[in-house]
């Protein structure tokens, strides 16, 4: 307050200061928060043959570390040679305490490998997502599925079938078919269930020509190729976690 003489008339001017209360103050968003990330499936999930920090979930992990809707570190639940009937039975056998924010699923290359029907896949895979889906918190836009990869077209595959046959070169057509045929399922439940579903078959057909998208084991990706699974997934990454947000 501030007394001003002015013609022998005292006025007294109230400067009033502009000011927003602290509890008024606008909430920044906090950086600290990290979305809870489960990561299921079979050897493509844990990385079957490169280094932890080249698993696709990793890739995943660090590519969204920069962003607003970054993940934690991922809760692996996944093992080499799994079916899907064997990863469900998993996550029945275990007891989760929280719900997950963002669940990824990659299954189906053993189910096809053990020569699984296609509609007992269907059946497994179906009871997978409503699994999934329950441990998401009935958030099915916060599962993504991956399609299966084309393992025809890698060397231990080439020389399983022992290509340079005929008979070799049949046996390739007729594992890729196969593989079409539980990819077909595995799109179809997946966006019936209301889930996303990331189709990254056609990048792993590219070591066909790229050996450098195989590890040194002849079969399973590289970490280079994990990287470009990564790209493919990450839009859609983005949109499940944008989804359902209160």
């Amino acid at each position: 307050m501030h007394c001003l003489k002015t013609t022998g008339i005292t006025v007294i001017l109230i400067v009033l200061l502009s000011f927003k209360p602290k509890t008024c103050v606008e909430p920044q968003v906090s950086s600290s928060h990290k979305h809870t990330y489960m990561a299921m499936g079979d050897s493509y999930t844990i990385g079957e043959g490169v280094d932890e920090t080249e698993r696709w979930p990793v890739l995943l992990e660090n590519a969204l570390r920069n962003h607003s809707l970054h993940i934690n570190y991922p809760y692996f639940v996944a093992s080499n040679g799994w079916t899907t009937a064997q990863l469900l039975k998993r996550l029945e056998e275990e007891e989760f305490s929280k719900h997950y924010d963002l669940i990824s699923i990659q299954i189906g290359v053993n189910d096809e490998f053990q020569k699984h029907s296609v509609s007992q896949y269907t059946t497994d895979f179906r009871n997978l997502l409503k699994k999934a889906i329950l441990l998401s918190g009935n958030r099915p836009g916060r599962v993504f599925v991956l399609s299966i990869p084309d393992w025809s077209v890698t060397p231990f595959a080439i020389k399983k079938y022992n290509a340079q046959l005929e008979e070799g070169k049949t046996a390739l057509a007729e594992l890729e078919a196969n593989l079409g045929k539980f990819n077909a399922v595995c799109k179809k439940e997946t966006i019936a269930a209301g889930c996303h579903f990331v189709d990254i078959t056609d990048i792993s057909r590219k070591a066909a020509t790229d050996p450098t998208l195989i590890c040194p084991d002849g079969l399973h990706p590289s970490g280079k190729m994990y990287k470009l699974w990564v790209e493919r997934m990450y839009p859609t990454v983005i949109k499940a976690l944008e989804s359902h947000r209160h």
